[in-house]
Formats: C-alpha cells, structure tokens, sequence
C-alpha cells in the first residue's frame, strides 16, 4: 500500500468552476492519496457539477463531496470530521502540489506533529518570484504558514486542538501560532505551485500592500471579522 494512503486532502471550494477541473485532475494523475475530500460552501456556480462528475468518472479515487456551511475555517474543519487518514493534508483549489508527494509528506510526519511546503507563485514576473521568496523566509523563520503553502498536521492532534478557529480570516495564522507550542513544523522544500490570479487581477503592488497591512493589523489584535471587508472587496 502506498504511503500516500495515510493522507486525506481537504478541499475548501466556493464558486472555483474556472480552477477546479484542473485542480482535480490533478491530483488524480499526480497523487495517490486515500481520499480527496472537496467541502463546498454554497457555490452558486457549476462547482458542485465538477465534483460529482469526476465522483462518477473516477469513482476509484478516494473523491468525495461535502457540503458546509460558507467560511473556510468551517468548510476545512467539516472536511477533517470525516477524514479517515492519520494524516490531513488542506490544499485551496488553485494550487497544485508537487508530483507524488505523498511519501515525502509521511517522512516528515514521521519527526513533526506538522508541517508545510514553500511556495512559488506560478508566474514569471520577477515581482511575484520575490514575493515567492519573501513568503518563504517569513514561514521559515517565525513557523507561521498560511493556506496557500498546503498545511499537512497529524489527524488527531488537530481534532485535539479543535480545528480552524470558526474566523472569516487569519484562521490559517491563528492554527499556526497553536501548532507551534508544540514544536517547530516540517517543511518541504520542493514548492506547492499557486496561482497569480489575485495578483494580476488586483495588481502586485496593491495586493502587496493589502496583505501585510491585514496581517499587521491582525498582529496588533483587531479582529478578524473587522477585517474581512477590506479583503471580500478586493477578490
């Protein structure tokens, strides 16, 4: 049996029609994984077609639907309840994992109670490669990721520390910042490939500026739901 079965993928989804063929497909040619557990949280879009067609048309994958209440803390959370694995692994739909990386995750799982992968942001604008970088170094050296950088934890220990804190935003630095009193994360080096949709949509440079000043902001303890605003409306 592969290594790769001792991991559950969740993935939170809501109104990813343009990215999630793409995403799923994915994961069916490149992984082998136990169970591809998709949550979405009240698409409005062709979303959950997507889902129950790759379900009929691939139905020896481990794919499954479920449907929770919108948030991606919740969808997240919902998706870990029915996981069957050890080992979660939570993966947004615009990004792409390195091929056949399951053995490399149960390696690390094996020293660490968690852990996350660098990140490249999938372009070729010299901006974006820096910002790629900057996002590395950050994670390196404070053990905080976010979401996009693919968070894999032992099953058990997260369903111990309750899940995603039920937030509209930060619940990927508040789970860190709990993870980390246990002990520094794993990493792997090998980079979880991630879209530039919302830089080239928004621009880098404002993009840039929104998020350091959420995450200071954040820091500085305001709240996450008086923060949400300044990001639902800019996506």
């Amino acid at each position: 049996m592969s290594d790769s079965y001792k991991i559950s993928l969740v993935m939170p989804v809501l109104n990813e029609e343009s990215a999630l063929s793409d995403a799923l497909m994915a994961l069916i040619r490149d992984q082998d994984f136990k169970e591809i557990i998709v949550v979405d949280g009240g698409s409005t879009d062709s979303t959950v077609k997507i889902v129950e067609k790759f379900i009929a048309d691939h139905p020896n994958h481990g794919l499954r639907l479920l449907c929770s209440d919108i948030g991606r803390a919740q969808q997240m959370n919902a998706g870990a309840m029915l996981a069957q694995s050890p080992i979660l692994l939570f993966l947004h739909a615009d990004s792409r994992l390195p091929a056949q990386i399951g053995a490399t995750i149960v390696a690390v799982m094996e020293r660490y109670h968690w852990g996350f992968f660098r990140i490249r942001i999938d372009s070729h604008n010299p901006l974006l490669w820096l910002v790629s970088q900057m996002m590395c170094w950050r994670s390196t050296l404070t053990a905080i990721a976010t979401g996009d950088q693919a968070l894999f934890i032992n099953t058990e220990y997260f369903r111990t520390l309750g899940g995603f804190a039920p937030i509209p935003l930060m619940e990927d630095i508040e789970l860190c910042r709990r993870l980390k009193s246990s002990g520094r994360p794993g990493q792997i080096l090998e980079p979880v490939r991630t879209s530039a949709r919302r830089w080239q949509r928004y621009g880098i440079v404002r993009t840039i500026v929104l998020m350091w000043s959420l995450r200071f902001a954040y820091w500085r303890g305001v709240a996450p739901n008086k923060l949400q605003h300044r990001y639902v409306n800019t996506r």
